[in-house]
């Protein structure tokens, strides 16, 4: 499984690919770059996560998203805010069946 993360949850990239997830922003697989100061819109990440429906799940703290994307069958796992350390998000990816 890859994970795509939105805009807000960015600082848990680094954390996981040192641990071997494969993890990238929605800037980066969306705009082609890693320019933060552009922000992905929602409806553009459920659109990607659309067309790669069985190859990435969305990591987030925004509960509109979480709740829009669970409606559209979309994988999605919920991130508490303040964003956790790597090792409670570990756990959360594992408890949902997620693999590295």
């Amino acid at each position: 499984m890859k994970y795509i993360v939105d805009q807000d949850s960015a600082g848990i990239v680094e954390d996981l690919r040192k641990h071997g997830y494969v993890c990238e922003t929605a800037t980066k697989l969306i705009l082609g770059h890693d320019d933060s100061r552009y922000r992905v819109g929602d409806p553009r990440i459920m659109a990607f996560l659309e067309k790669h429906r069985d190859e990435y799940t969305l990591l987030t703290g925004d509960d509109e998203l979480v709740r829009d994307c669970t409606e559209a069958g979309l994988r999605v796992l919920r991130l508490p805010k303040p964003l956790p350390r790597f090792n409670e998000i570990r756990l959360l990816l594992s408890g949902a069946g997620a693999q590295s």
